[in-house]
């Protein structure tokens, strides 16, 4: 098949997340099993517009901020003659209306959608025009085959307008073997390990709350807070605020084989 991937990043893209890692996951799956996949996706300052990524073409146009704009723009210009079988776009933050402009079959997949959380995550212009277009979702997307990653995706979808029938759960997958854990290496106390970008709507504060409450009633436990992002300094002090700062380690940026090594 012909696939076209229509995301807001790429997994190069210094504002990469697990969305990315995602897509990259399996549609490089599909390009070992002989499928070609292009990609379509925003760039950054400095960036190269065409590059291969795990044997998916990749299309880079317009900015983060711009990307919604630029990207039909883009694929009328040099995609839409190229005969896709179908085009995946992958719903991550703000909607791209694909079945409006693309002229192959769409597949839409959600990760989640925000909803009032877009003003935890965002400036207040930015959450506001996030809030809105999420109720233009059924406008353009009922009767568009769907796939959620989680039920409660699903019903966030249904709550919104897509018909039930339409959407299809898929969880996302986990590479057991990469992943299989170490038995016989256990952390010496309870842990609990936090591992992502730290962003307010992830309320990770919730996890402090609850290390500090666990410790008023005599049950102490670790928490590793291993990434990092705009809400790490406020964490910082939401630790020493509660009295548990020798409990809360923010370990900051961590590579991968250290993300392996805590997972295990």
């Amino acid at each position: 098949m012909r696939i076209l991937v229509v995301n807001w990043l790429d997994r190069e893209n210094p504002r990469a997340g697990g969305a990315e890692e995602h897509l990259h996951q399996i549609f490089g799956r599909l390009v070992e099993e002989g499928h070609q996949v292009t990609a379509l996706v925003s760039g950054w300052p400095g960036c190269s517009r065409r590059t291969q990524l795990d044997g998916i073409d990749v299309h880079r146009t317009g900015s983060r901020y711009t990307f919604s704009v630029s990207a039909p723009q883009y694929y009328r210009r040099h995609l839409a003659g190229c005969g896709f079988d179908v085009v995946v776009e992958d719903l991550n933050k703000v909607p791209l209306f694909t079945p409006f402009w693309a002229t192959s079959p769409v597949l839409l997949v959600v990760h989640h959608l925000f909803g009032r959380t877009a003003f935890q995550a965002a400036n207040v212009p930015i959450a506001i025009a996030t809030f809105l277009m999420e109720f233009l979702i059924p406008l353009f997307y009922r009767g568009t085959p769907t796939v959620a990653v989680s039920e409660s995706t699903k019903r966030d979808l249904v709550e919104r307008g897509l018909r039930p029938s339409d959407i299809d759960v898929i969880p996302n997958g986990v590479d057991v073997a990469f992943y299989t854990p170490l038995y016989d290496s256990k952390t010496l106390q309870p842990t609990i390990l936090f591992l992502g970008r730290l962003r307010r709507y992830k309320r990770v504060d919730l996890i402090i709350q609850a290390v500090a409450e666990l410790a008023i009633r005599g049950v102490h436990v670790q928490l590793r807070v291993a990434g990092t992002g705009e809400e790490a300094p406020e964490l910082s002090r939401l630790a020493t605020r509660l009295g548990v700062e020798d409990q809360v380690e923010l370990m900051g940026f961590v590579k991968e084989s250290m993300k392996l090594e805590l997972l295990q």
